[in-house]
């Protein structure tokens, strides 16, 4: 029974506790329509984060609006925290 119960820790604290190395640097939420005739998935206008709001330049790239959005809350938020963003789609 011992071992049971030591390997029930094991299971709990893997799933509790992360390697920071592991973490993400940013969680990116946006709404899709599922619908089976659903248009094409627009690209994001920018990212929000609280009031903070990101909007993408001109020919930017997804990739380059995320690490941009990354790098302007990181200075905001506690060390190993994870900021989640939220889509805005206007227009």
């Amino acid at each position: 029974m011992h071992k049971t119960l030591e390997k029930r820790v094991e299971i709990l604290e893997g799933k509790i506790f992360v390697d920071v190395d592991e973490l993400p640097e940013g969680v990116f939420r946006y709404a899709v329509d599922a619908r089976k005739d659903a248009p094409p998935i627009r690209p994001v206008n920018g990212w929000r984060y609280g009031e903070l709001r990101i909007m993408r330049a001109e020919n930017e790239t997804d990739e380059a609006l995320s690490k941009r959005a990354i790098a302007q809350v990181k200075p905001l938020i506690a060390k190993n925290a994870v900021p989640v963003f939220s889509s805005i789609n206007e227009g």
